[in-house]
């Protein structure tokens, strides 16, 4: 039980802000067609906020633990480290794909771009659990146009 204000972008100009205090109510919706016009509307906004990294929260416990970072894969040739700059005791990796385009990622910087395997936009984000903390660096290089991708750390 807690408090939480977070603003929502419903449409261009029109924002809400969602300010409550207590619990959220988590009990699955297994018919789509049930849900209101604006369950809808909220729940597109807060996906549209979660695509393009505008939501602003505060999360408290075990999700603190937690880093994102959005890295530019700028060359088709050479690779750039996606695991830099977050936490060096870190117990799980999610690679988000591009906006658009592809790049091809590995653990080697070696040829990528002809032994990576590919992550194109619209494609489930890479996820990797480790047992020991601390992992292992992930490199990437681009489909010959500069792309954005994010990289979530936890522990």
């Amino acid at each position: 039980m807690g408090f939480f204000k977070n603003p929502i972008h419903i449409a261009d100009n029109e924002e809400i802000s969602v300010i409550g205090m207590g619990q959220v109510d988590t009990t699955p919706v297994l018919d789509p067609d049930q849900l209101t016009a604006n369950q809808l509307g909220l729940l597109r906004g807060l996906l549209k906020q979660l695509q393009d990294g505008t939501m602003k929260t505060e999360i408290n416990g075990s999700l603190a633990n937690t880093e994102t970072l959005g890295i530019d894969v700028t060359s088709a040739t050479v690779a750039v480290e996606l695991t830099t700059g977050l936490m060096t005791d870190k117990t799980q990796l999610i690679i988000y794909p591009p906006a658009a385009g592809l790049i091809y990622w590995g653990s080697t910087e070696t040829d990528l771009a002809t032994n990576g395997a590919p992550l194109s936009a619209g494609d489930t984000p890479l996820e990797f659990n480790f047992a020991i903390a601390g992992g292992f660096p992930i490199y990437a290089v681009n489909d010959g146009t500069s792309r954005n991708v994010r990289v979530v750390e936890s522990k």
